[in-house]
């Protein structure tokens, strides 16, 4: 379907579901995006392997220097990424790359107001992979000027309302390769306090290649849909939205089939939405016939503006 559609960056994201995706090297999608300068890794995969010992030293040296409390919550994201096939024990090989995995905390907005969203992270910088990999174009992200532009192209006449579509475990869609290098999460076992290895069989959030492999397969996904449904999806990263008539009670459906029945892709049922209003990066714009309005609420107080229709 995707070669059938002629989907720049198609061949090599088939590829990758086969193979697994390269967290090393050049990373590239065709014409995907636009190309950037050519070049290379910073780092060789010799030089990064050779330099593992003193990584894992100095990750050890900070594993050991979290709190109690967020060594034991690590622990958990991992023992449940275990158990839905995302990482396996290992001992650790030759070839072993060590991804200190760490928490972190950021501040949501909805409409019950603020809370606090713990996350894990591995540690590509401090294990250098990052330098290692050299991304060929950079990424580029459907954002809020996009969406409004899309919403206000269209029919001035028609009632529209947003289709909202949110990944489910977005990195760990796609596998990762590890015949090359071996990325190995490190943490700290609680139950006798030694150090404990995974692999990490799928993306990691941390990583360079990560956010280029992702994106790109999202993209295409929004590509796939614009070109199949005519439906004009844009996506950033892991979010996904698109104006429908209001009149198109199959609209949502439609493309929850294509994309979740058929491509084999999941998403979060809780934020899967057909509203007269959408989100974007904490705005919530509001659909209406002559303008898209956008209110933001946030620690600095609300902001908010109005996109008018040309007339």
């Amino acid at each position: 379907m995707l070669r059938d559609l002629r989907i720049s960056g198609a061949d090599d994201l088939l590829l990758h579901l086969k193979t697994g995706c390269p967290m090393s090297g050049v990373v590239g999608y065709g014409v995907l995006y636009t190309p950037g300068p050519p070049g290379a890794p910073e780092m060789t995969e010799e030089e990064l392997v050779r330099r593992q010992g003193d990584v894992l030293a100095r990750s050890v040296r900070a594993i050991r220097s979290d709190s109690k409390d967020n060594r034991l919550a690590i622990w958990r994201s991992v023992q449940k990424e275990v158990a839905a096939g995302y990482m396996v024990a290992v001992r650790p090989p030759a070839n072993a790359v060590y991804l200190r995995r760490f928490l972190i905390r950021q501040v949501k907005f909805d409409d019950e107001g603020s809370r606090i969203q713990e996350r894990t992270c591995d540690d590509g910088r401090m294990a250098l992979v990052n330098k290692s990999v050299h991304m060929s174009m950079p990424v580029k992200l459907d954002t809020t000027d996009v969406y409004v532009e899309v919403w206000l192209s269209d029919d001035p006449a028609a009632t529209f309302r947003s289709v909202g579509l949110d990944h489910k475990d977005a990195y760990r869609q796609l596998r990762a390769r590890n015949d090359r290098l071996c990325r190995c999460v490190v943490v700290e076992n609680p139950e006798d306090g030694e150090v404990a290895y995974f692999r990490m069989e799928r993306l990691s959030f941390g990583e360079t290649a990560a956010v280029v492999h992702y994106n790109a397969f999202a993209r295409i996904l929004a590509r796939l849909v614009r070109r199949g449904l005519r439906l004009p999806l844009c996506q950033y990263y892991d979010d996904f939205a698109a104006p429908t008539l209001a009149s198109d009670d199959r609209a949502l459906t439609d493309v929850l089939e294509l994309l979740q029945d058929i491509l084999r892709t999941s998403f979060n049922e809780e934020k899967t939405s057909a509203n007269n209003y959408f989100r974007h990066l904490g705005l919530m714009f509001t659909i209406k016939t002559e303008a898209v309005r956008s209110e933001s609420q946030g620690p600095g107080g609300r902001v908010s503006f109005t996109c008018w229709r040309e007339s």
